[in-house]
């Protein structure tokens, strides 16, 4: 069997040298890897709340297309235009739209009573 030979403590250092760059590099992967985990977390939240707002804005167009028909809104104004082809809403809609307000001032007329 061959001799051992003792390596010299300068080879000895630059391979310590070495190991700690390799586990630095590892440790520095794994950092990575967590950072984009909780990046893809964050990604799915806001998707899921992208999601949220587009049904929010899809509910409030067909609530308000039910009540006022087809047409534009002028937000800044507060006013809504009919299209020239949208029917108008019935008066039936409007005369239970006011009877259900009627009643809910009736009701809080009563609890404040109370």
């Amino acid at each position: 069997m061959a001799e051992s030979i003792r390596l010299e403590q300068q080879e000895l250092d630059y391979i310590a040298e070495v190991q700690q760059v390799s586990q630095n590099i590892v440790v520095e992967y794994g950092n990575i890897e967590l950072s984009r985990k909780a990046l893809q977390a964050r990604v799915d939240r806001a998707d899921e709340a992208l999601e949220t707002l587009r049904q929010n804005e899809r509910d409030l167009i067909a609530s308000l297309e039910n009540k006022y028909g087809s047409g534009t809104l002028d937000l800044q104004q507060g006013i809504f235009t009919p299209s020239d082809d949208a029917p108008a809403p019935s008066p039936a809609e409007e005369t239970e739209e006011e009877e259900v307000t009627e009643e809910e001032v009736a009701e809080e007329a009563t609890d404040e009573e109370e």
